[in-house]
């Protein structure tokens, strides 16, 4: 009986915790495998994954881990985090420096899924045009590719 109560403590203690990265590639031709191996190498994942197409690397641990710690692990895999979203079991949500772009959010519902996922695009778009822009300009100058 007591085994069992401690292995139900040390569960509450790990919430589960869901990050989303806005990451960005130093150089060219960089493979995101060497982010997923960064990433899964410091800290025990569940799942990970890396959606190119909104440069989002997204994964899920127990552990809390701050945009600097994240920053810090993805020097050497020529990748660069611009900001970190956390959302928790609780539905605490945290977001240091610039968040990734919304992620829709299928609930079965689609008459408040949809309202709910344009209007927090339409927000970031409003909040970060410039992020907005590189995301949608790919050739831009910003990213020192012509």
């Amino acid at each position: 009986m007591v085994c069992l109560l401690s292995l139900t403590l040390s569960a509450q203690e790990g919430e589960l915790r869901i990050y989303r990265a806005r990451v960005h590639q130093t150089a060219t031709g960089l493979s995101p495998k060497s982010m997923i191996v960064a990433v899964s190498d410091w800290i025990p994942v569940i799942e990970i994954d890396v959606d190119r197409e909104v440069r989002v690397l997204k994964f899920t641990t127990t552990e809390a881990i701050s945009l600097a710690q994240l920053r810090e692990h993805l020097v050497p895999t020529g990748y660069q985090a611009g900001g970190l979203e956390c959302t928790m079991n609780s539905g605490l949500r945290t977001v240091e420096g610039v968040p990734p772009f919304p992620e829709f959010e299928d609930t079965g519902n689609d008459a408040v899924d949809y309202p709910r996922y344009d209007a927090a695009k339409a927000a970031w778009i409003a909040a970060y045009p410039d992020m907005y822009y590189q995301m949608t300009h790919p050739s831009h100058p910003v990213h020192g590719r012509k």
